[in-house]
């Protein structure tokens, strides 16, 4: 038993060593990363990847140190991968677009880390802490045309949701693409409306839940699928109850408060809806776990 718990604090030191070599390798372009977490509201999730990274590791610490070997062929490989990107970045720098190179070289740093991780647990611990090492990559910035592609998604969904939620209330409007013409009020659903920053929360958020809630592949991939539904329907109920208020109460609602802070409100509307869903989930899970294993 010394033997094995010396063995087991070995590797998570080297680990963690590791770790520690890798950021002052990547020290300056994560310099650089958490600057754009502070300064752009679509990466300010970037702070607590690594958080959740590290309480991911902890809470599987007891199956991590069971993982019979390392795996240093494996981490190799997974080094020997992290020089790609970063090649790539440095290749085609003045044809990238702005940010993209940054993205390139925060993925091989990911990628590096994963070789770490591998080099010191091995194949089983990979399998083990597979989520965990999931989660890293959404420290990478996504690339400019990528980000664009979302955001241009979330608004078509949340222009569409607006439209139902308007016939709901009885509302009359005229509608133009993502333009709303109502009695005294004009709204356009732009980009500052996609709710990408909320959107990147509420993945996380979902992502994070289904992990530790949900037990069966199928109804984390429910819930996976769930997500953007619920964010476009966030964004449209946003839209339409500052403008129903707008209409019916005072128009300060469109400058105020509610709509420059109010963000939160609907977001933990949108999270009670997620839990609902999840428990919903679980319930089917009880029933199909049931009929595989009857009572006998």
């Amino acid at each position: 038993l010394r033997y094995q718990s010396s063995a087991i604090s070995g590797r998570t030191v080297t680990w963690l060593l590791g770790c520690a070599g890798a950021s002052l390798l990547f020290l300056r372009p994560l310099l650089e990363l958490a600057q754009l977490s502070l300064a752009d509201q679509h990466y300010s999730h970037i702070g607590l990847v690594p958080l959740i990274f590290l309480y991911l590791v902890w809470d599987k610490r007891e199956a991590l140190s069971e993982s019979p070997r390392a795996g240093h062929l494996a981490g190799v490989a997974f080094a020997l991968l992290a020089l790609v990107p970063i090649g790539w970045s440095t290749a085609f720098r003045s044809e990238l677009a702005p940010g993209d190179s940054l993205s390139l070289t925060i993925l091989s740093f990911v990628l590096l880390l994963w070789g770490v991780f591998v080099w010191c647990f091995g194949q089983v611990g990979a399998r083990v802490g597979a989520f965990s090492l999931f989660m890293l990559l959404f420290l990478v910035p996504l690339p400019a045309a990528w980000l664009e592609v979302i955001v241009q998604a979330l608004l078509w969904g949340s222009a569409w949701v607006t439209d139902g939620l308007f016939r709901l209330t009885g509302i009359p409007f005229f509608r133009q693409h993502d333009i709303f013409v109502l009695p005294g009020l004009t709204i356009q659903v732009a980009e500052e409306c996609s709710g990408i920053r909320s959107t990147m929360a509420l993945t996380i958020t979902g992502l994070l839940a289904g992990y530790f809630t949900l037990r069966s592949g199928w109804s984390r991939v429910a819930l996976v699928g769930a997500l953007f539904p619920l964010a476009v329907f966030k964004n449209g109920l946003r839209i339409v109850t500052l403008s129903y208020l707008a209409i019916h109460v005072d128009m300060g609602f469109m400058t105020g408060n509610l709509h420059r802070r109010g963000g939160i409100v609907f977001f933990l509307v949108t999270l009670t809806i997620m839990a609902i869903f999840i428990k919903f989930l679980r319930i089917v899970e009880e029933w199909a776990t049931r009929g595989r294993h009857p009572a006998t």
